[in-house]
């Protein structure tokens, strides 16, 4: 359909038909009767079109979503005067929140690979699977920098740098609009939220947000294509996002040239009247959305409901026809006007297909992060028979936790070791302790372990269970205790009901520490694997355990990657994509602040985190030698040597980190500005280089312009933010206009 043709139908629809489009149906009543779909009440909701449907298949297998999309289809076209289809939006996060869908490591743990192709596949599988369903638009990935690990939606970030998460966002774009748009989120400070609370207000400095939090989006846009974004909950310096006409249309559109569909996060635009308090109305609610560029009124439409029946301005119909004009043509690019139907038969080959599961595996490896080891792992042991106690309360089932598929289909940690060592080694397994008195069940991300407040167990109710798993532990070789955490102990805090998701502290919640002191007591033989989707800081754990791997919900292979690990089947590559805090008093501790953010050391206490951002051991050794810097014109070429100085082949990660020694305004003390995986067998040597453009040093001036200041630089490059080798060079200006953002 051409541009032209869709201009005709909007001069041709009624207001109504109009604001319908930008309205979105939450939830519907669906019944299989058979092989008939039965859908309540639709009619009446669809009566002058709509917009969209919010994930109205999930709870059903493939093959049935897909007829129960295609019916929603038939009749929201029957209905409209225009024929116009709907879009059916989905949560994607790590794969679709549908009944049975593959489900990949958590963004968090995505980030530990450093691998943006591995990123870029999995989410082309994750488009892949949601548009056989008949989904079109996918609400991921989320941009926020995750810098504060209080907050509970940390584990659906790309953690802490602006860098690595700009290059995981747009592969993972780039991957989703093979098939599907991506929505990126939480457009804009969301991870900055004051004090780590959700919709709590972010409080950022201009160049703060212009130097570090905006990259990411700009990147997912210029770069990666994103077709969608999403404005974020939070207001930053006093102005709610989702009327920031700044950031919606001076930034987003006029300078980056977005050319997709806003669409409000859930409830959103309603908040400006009852939560931010800038509006008095619903209607004026509506009217601040619509002219900052908010285009869909999510997830039920009815803000901008509060436009039907009224007299509008010229201005402000003109928002309108502009903001539905965005909506169709978003449904054109899809393809939905000619062909609106999916085929049920292939969505059933092509969901959970065994290619995605092999690409989930792969993922979930590359997303574990060795942090301590003796030398104990990998497990190799000349007795015939080495007895396991796998202890813990995220040992099984496999913890996914939320924004996760319905029914958990996936292999746990204790699966997972008796598929590789039952038959040969004895496996023994006790829960060690409870982490909350009720273990929901989850059918979708909105459901009980979201909308009930969770308790922990008192230390009555776990003594007996503990007092079993340390008589367990005491007659095992070895110890594989499962700790961490779970979509019921850091979560999104959700509006309603007033849902808490956020953490005041770091340590392992409930009586995991006590669980690790009693095991500790009768056998030192521990292998601690920490499930969670944030960095814990119980340093006793890191420091008394003889190997520790963080494990931040590697998806439905959790179990197989994990027992691989231990069984030396692969040699672990992960590096943390977040700096661990020592305790909750130390934040904010990621690595790029300012000079004198760290530069005072607190008392009685050590200095620094107890891993730094970018750490991650391996089973063998590297050194790094020979960093040799060349200018050349308009760029810098640094290099570097690196050797695998052990015994077994693996994969460094190696990294490049820029620091500006002297500057016009106060500058982070370094920043990444580059990443690359690189393979050495045993003894074997690569040279490994990284090009400079002044572009990637730039930054906000004195003047309010993003470009390039002529001075000092030093280059680390290592194995992560705190070790390697570094020089100084000058850089001198060398192509005098500044750079558009």
């Amino acid at each position: 359909m051409e541009r032209g043709q869709i201009k005709n139908i909007i001069s041709r629809m009624n207001l109504k038909e109009k604001i319908s489009q930008l309205c979105s149906i939450p939830s519907i009543e669906v019944r299989m009767d058979g092989s008939k779909v039965e859908i309540e009440n639709l009619e009446e909701k669809i009566a002058w079109g709509i917009g969209s449907f919010q994930l109205p298949a999930r709870n059903f297998p493939p093959e049935i979503s897909a007829r129960i999309n295609n019916e929603i289809q038939r009749r929201v076209m029957e209905k409209s005067r225009f024929h116009i289809p709907a879009l059916i939006q989905e949560e994607c996060l790590s794969g679709q929140v549908a009944k049975g869908a593959s489900m990949f490591p958590k963004p968090i743990g995505l980030a530990c690979t450093f691998h943006t192709e591995l990123v870029k596949q999995i989410y082309e599988a994750v488009g892949r699977e949601t548009r056989a369903r008949g989904g079109h638009q996918a609400f991921t990935p989320v941009l926020d920098l995750g810098r504060d690990p209080r907050f509970g939606r940390l584990e659906e970030t790309f953690g802490e740098d602006t860098f690595l998460t700009s290059q995981m966002g747009c592969a993972a774009v780039k991957g989703l609009q093979k098939n599907v748009v991506s929505t990126v989120k939480h457009f804009a400070g969301y991870g900055q939220c004051s004090g780590g609370r959700n919709f709590a207000p972010s409080f950022v400095g201009r160049r703060e947000l212009l130097d570090e939090i905006l990259p990411p989006f700009r990147a997912a846009v210029v770069e990666g294509g994103a077709m969608g974004v999403m404005p974020s909950h939070c207001d930053v310096d006093g102005i709610p996002c989702h009327q920031n006409r700044e950031l919606l249309d001076d930034i987003l559109r006029k300078q980056w040239g977005f050319k997709g569909i806003v669409v409000s996060d859930y409830y959103d635009i309603g908040r400006l009247e009852h939560l931010h308090g800038t509006a008095e109305s619903p209607l004026e609610a509506a009217m601040l959305a619509l002219k900052a560029g908010v285009d869909m009124d999510i997830p039920d439409g009815k803000t901008y409901q509060s436009l039907e029946n009224q007299l509008l301005s010229p201005d402000m119909m003109d928002c309108i026809d502009r903001a539905v004009e965005r909506v169709l043509c978003i449904k054109n690019e899809l393809g939905l006007f000619e062909q609106p139907f999916v085929e049920p038969a292939q969505a059933k080959l092509t969901v959970r297909c065994e290619s995605h599961c092999d690409l989930a595996l792969e993922a979930a490896e590359e997303s574990l992060v060795l942090l301590e080891n003796d030398g104990i792992l990998p497990l190799v042991s000349e007795r015939k028979s080495l007895s396991i106690a796998v202890i813990g309360p995220c040992a099984h089932p496999v913890h996914f936790s939320y924004y996760s598929s319905a029914p958990h289909i996936g292999v746990s940690i204790l699966e997972g070791i008796r598929e590789r060592w039952e038959g040969n080694q004895e496996i023994y397994y006790e829960e060690g302790c409870g982490l909350t008195k009720e273990a929901f069940t989850m059918e979708t991300e909105v459901d009980a372990t979201m909308m009930r407040e969770p308790e922990l167990c008192s230390l009555k109710e776990d003594r007996k269970m503990i007092r079993k798993a340390a008589d367990c532990a005491k007659t095992a070789d070895l110890v594989v205790l499962c700790l961490g955490g779970s979509a019921a102990t850091s979560r999104e805090a959700i509006y309603a009901n007033n849902s808490s998701g956020d953490n005041d502290n770091l340590n392992l919640p409930g009586h995991q520490e006590e669980l690790f002191k009693k095991i500790r007591k009768v056998n030192p033989n521990i292998v601690t694997v920490i499930v969670s989707g944030k960095p814990y800081s119980n340093e006793r754990i890191y420091r008394e355990s003889r190997a520790v791997i963080q494990c931040f919900y590697a998806g439905q292979e959790t179990g197989r990657a994990v027992a691989a690990l231990l069984g030396g089947d692969y040699n672990p590559s992960g590096k943390l994509c977040v700096s661990v805090a020592r305790n909750v008093g130390q934040l904010p501790v990621y690595y790029s602040q300012k000079r004198t953010g760290q530069f005072k050391h607190y008392l009685f206490s050590e200095y620094g985190p107890l891993y730094p951002f970018g750490f991650g051991r391996s089973y063998t050794t590297y050194t790094y030698e020979n960093l040799v810097i060349e200018k050349r014109a308009g760029t810098v070429l640094a290099s570097v040597d690196v050797k695998n100085t052990g015994h077994m082949a693996g994969e460094e990660i190696v990294q490049l980190y820029v620091s500006d020694i002297h500057a016009s305004v106060v500058r982070p003390a370094k920043e990444l500005k580059g990443f690359r995986r690189v393979h050495l067998e045993p003894g074997e040597k690569k040279c490994v280089s990284f090009s400079l453009r002044e572009e990637d040093v730039s930054f906000t001036g004195m003047d309010g312009k993003f470009g390039f200041e002529p001075g000092e630089f030093e280059i680390l490059m290592g194995p992560d933010s705190s070790r390697g080798l570094t020089d100084r060079f000058i850089w001198e200006k060398e192509v005098e206009e500044t750079y558009e953002r």
